[in-house]
């Protein structure tokens, strides 16, 4: 990820190690008000690792970049036996997983997905990641991508799924051109969305403000072709078992790539 935060008059400092605490106070309060994405993701994730096997029973499963847990906590109400870790670089995101009733089902681990994040756990022992909300496009700098993917086939089992989106270039075309208010109880949001088509980088910002404090948030994302992606997983030990355009909305854009890859044998 590349990030930058700053605060922009009064209140506490919101820090580049932490450039989500802003957005983390009013996170779930902005999804629920203008439509949580997890909503989406579900039933689709569901119905893929129906179709998709997994190696272990009751399986272990991981989010990647899980952000405030709301999609680990359905999943959880759904599949109960399952073992579950969600995984973020934000200790503000994951404080405010924390709070919501089931957490204690769920370990959550403050680091960067980017990372070793199960160093001591023995490795290869998750039957499945999971990774959505564009999280694989903040593998910004080069080689990033190959990283994290490296690092998720050392995670997951022989056998193991990886299931992902990637906002594709119709994505960022439609989605990263705006300016875009949002607001709700005692807070207020401005996000400020950029995509150069000819670097392929895409810059969101958003202002938040709440309870006398305004801060900025910052953020890159990089735009992968299909050739790329597939290039990565296979040289990380993956195959791609599908990929598809993805609607998130049915009015939408088919602006989200969504991908199935297996770990292969070792």
């Amino acid at each position: 990820m590349t990030a930058a935060a700053a605060t922009l008059g009064g209140g506490e400092a919101v820090t580049a190690d932490d450039p989500y605490r802003a957005l983390a106070s009013i996170y779930d309060e902005w999804q629920d008000r203008y439509g949580p994405f997890w909503r989406l993701v579900l039933p689709r994730l569901l119905r893929t690792l129906d179709r998709h096997p997994l190696p272990d029973v009751p399986p272990a499963v991981v989010d990647l970049g899980c952000g405030t847990g709301s999609l680990l906590l359905a999943l959880h109400r759904r599949r109960p036996p399952w073992r579950l870790t969600g995984v973020d670089a934000s200790a503000a995101m994951l404080a405010q997983a924390a709070r919501k009733r089931r957490a204690d089902q769920v370990r959550w681990v403050h680091a960067s997905f980017q990372s070793p994040w199960f160093a001591g756990e023995g490795g290869a022992c998750y039957a499945a990641a999971l990774s959505f909300f564009d999280a694989v496009n903040h593998a910004v700098p080069p080689g990033a991508l190959a990283g994290l993917l490296t690092t998720t086939a050392a995670a997951l089992a022989p056998g193991g799924l990886f299931v992902f989106d990637v906002n594709n270039r119709d994505g960022f075309e439609a989605w990263w051109r705006l300016r875009r208010p949002y607001q709700g109880p005692g807070w207020t949001m401005i996000m400020d969305a950029r995509f150069d088509a000819a670097s392929g980088l895409a810059q969101g910002s958003a202002v938040v403000e709440r309870r006398g404090e305004r801060a900025l948030t910052e953020v890159t994302e990089r735009c992968f072709t299909d050739d790329e992606v597939a290039a990565a997983l296979a040289a990380a030990g993956f195959t791609v078992e599908a990929r598809e355009p993805w609607r998130p909305l049915p009015d939408d854009v088919p602006g989200k790539t969504w991908c199935v890859a297996r770990r292969r044998p070792a």
